[in-house]
């Protein structure tokens, strides 16, 4: 199960790279692409400190993974909510 999770998880990957070519001006993309992976990379490096602490606090791994859902959740209504529709480019 956990590798069906982490292949699911990657496979909007590709579409997420993709994500600041496409709503992002021309001159932009690079800036919206690496506030996207500050984001992720913040992410990546609180995600063993908060999982550490709630497995120490409540002994149990059921809160890691209900935090884990709740922030996935919180992802796609983000996008759902920021992203309306694409900037026109600018040649």
């Amino acid at each position: 199960m956990l590798s069906i999770g982490y292949f699911a998880s990657q496979l909007p990957s590709g579409v997420i790279w993709t994500l600041a070519a496409d709503i992002a001006p021309g001159e932009q993309v690079a800036s919206l692409g690496a506030i996207q992976n500050f984001g992720g990379f913040l992410g990546a490096a609180c995600a063993p400190i908060v999982t550490g602490y709630i497995l120490d606090t409540t002994g149990s791994f059921n809160n890691v993974f209900l935090l884990g859902a709740g922030l996935l959740l919180l992802g796609a209504v983000s996008y759902g909510i920021f992203l309306k529709k694409p900037i026109p480019k600018t040649a």
